[in-house]
């Protein structure tokens, strides 16, 4: 009985310990969520490119394929005055080779969200995206996209800076007997801010 209530004090002056400091550094390192970083102030334009890896489906009959996807991925972003959001869009042109043997072309428009964590140069962002694709496989097909993601970027400069996204967008056809999905994952490059 008196080990029990030993450790239930224990355990008690822990949760306060590990709150309290928690909270300390809540204070020291604050995230600003009303507003956007200062490296991307309001009314900002954001030209992003890079390269974007991922992997791709595709079905038809009785087979079935699945290849590596690659390409370059292009984006721009229009910074809103109000809680460090931004709208814009993205396309880009991508491969899968092998026994899928197609090309995917989104067109998706973006929503980011930057909240500020008060380092400078840096912005931490995440995205929704919703659009539709063209899937070129011996005939053109026509499919949905549609992605989450995080990123983040560092500016070097007043103007350049280098960015990673992190998610997975997806891009999907079914027509003519034939299906397929292609997935991005991982997108790395540069932005240039006007």
């Amino acid at each position: 009985m008196e080990r029990c209530l030993y450790l239930k004090k224990t355990i008690v002056i822990f949760y306060i310990l590990m709150v309290s400091a928690g909270i300390g550094f809540a204070d020291e390192f604050a995230v600003d969520f009303t507003q956007g970083p200062e490296s991307v102030p309001p009314g900002s334009i954001l030209l992003s490119g890079g390269l974007a890896f991922g992997n791709a489906t595709g079905r038809s009959g009785g087979w079935s394929a699945s290849s590596g996807l690659f390409g370059f991925s292009f984006a721009a972003d229009y910074a809103l005055a109000n809680y460090g959001l931004t709208v814009g869009g993205e396309t880009g042109v991508y491969y899968a080779g092998g026994w899928v043997d197609a090309g995917i072309i989104p067109f998706m428009g973006r929503l980011g969200y930057h909240p500020n964590f008060g380092v400078d140069n840096l912005d931490v962002y995440g995205l929704f995206k919703l659009g539709f694709s063209i899937f070129l496989h011996e005939q053109t097909h026509f499919g949905l996209g549609i992605g989450f993601g995080v990123g983040g970027r560092y500016f070097f400069t007043d103007n350049i800076g280098a960015f990673v996204e992190l998610g997975l967008d997806i891009y999907s056809f079914n027509g003519s007997g034939i299906s397929g999905t292609g997935r991005k994952f991982f997108t790395a490059g540069l932005t240039y801010k006007l």
